[in-house]
């Protein structure tokens, strides 16, 4: 689920609009059994009101519209190719045991695709976990200002 927004906002902020060089999002289970949803990018402070805006446009798409059968495809994509490059990793390896191993999930299918099938990147199912996952209400924003800027909008509603 957080591929869709992640290659949706690094087009709308970084392509479209000029605004960030890199986005990231990404998710955790640890250290409790929730889904954390985690955005970050860097801006010109003066962007900064825009950009969120476009955030949680992009944000709202999975979970009112759903992904498109092409974005559907890209995840897919990208998701194999990001397996098998680590699945040659010991790193990486070491990593998806001991998470396999925390959650009490089967260590039998660790060198499958398991997770990685159409069932798990279905464009139904990530329209449902994004519309139980990503609400907007129940979000924390933080924005980091260099001093000089931070000191001029003191006043800056942290909820913007």
């Amino acid at each position: 689920m957080s591929l869709v927004p992640e290659t949706r906002l690094r087009a709308t902020l970084r392509e479209d609009s000029g605004g960030t060089d890199s986005v990231n999002a990404g998710h955790a289970k640890v250290p409790a059994q929730r889904c954390d949803l985690g955005i970050s990018f860097g801006c010109a402070p003066d962007r900064t009101a825009e950009l969120l805006k476009a955030v949680r446009a992009e944000i709202d798409l999975p979970r009112s519209s759903g992904p498109t059968p092409q974005q559907v495809s890209d995840a897919k994509i990208a998701l194999v190719r990001e397996f098998e490059t680590n699945s040659r990793q010991n790193a990486c390896l070491l990593n998806r045991i001991s998470l396999r191993h925390q959650h009490g999930e089967d260590l039998g299918q660790l060198f499958g695709l398991a997770g990685y099938d159409e069932r798990a990147v279905a464009a139904a199912a990530i329209q449902q976990a994004a519309r139980r996952r990503l609400d907007l209400d129940n979000c924390i924003q933080v924005t980091l200002l260099p001093e000089q800027v931070g000191q001029a909008r003191s006043g800056l509603d942290a909820r913007a």
